[in-house]
């Protein structure tokens, strides 16, 4: 389910361990932006619960999951929304 190389697996293997990584809320993680990933800091910016602004870390794994994901799109919405 979460280990192949179809497009739906690429998704969910991101999201998986973007959760483990960061902790997020769902609704934190479904409004993630292309534009909140940074891979050179290794962050995500999140606009979390009450309005509040975080910065989450996210590992190799995490960071090779998600690029591979976005990679395998063609559009640029939210990344999980």
């Amino acid at each position: 389910m979460c280990d192949g190389v179809k497009f739906l697996e690429l998704r969910n293997r991101a999201m998986v361990l973007m959760f483990l990584d960061t902790a997020l809320r769902r609704s934190e993680l479904a409004a993630v932006q292309q534009s909140d990933v940074d891979f050179d800091a290794e962050t995500v910016h999140v606009l979390g619960k009450g309005a509040k602004e975080r910065v989450v870390r996210i590992g190799r794994a995490t960071q090779k999951a998600l690029l591979k994901y976005l990679l395998a799109r063609n559009d640029s919405h939210p990344c999980f929304g």
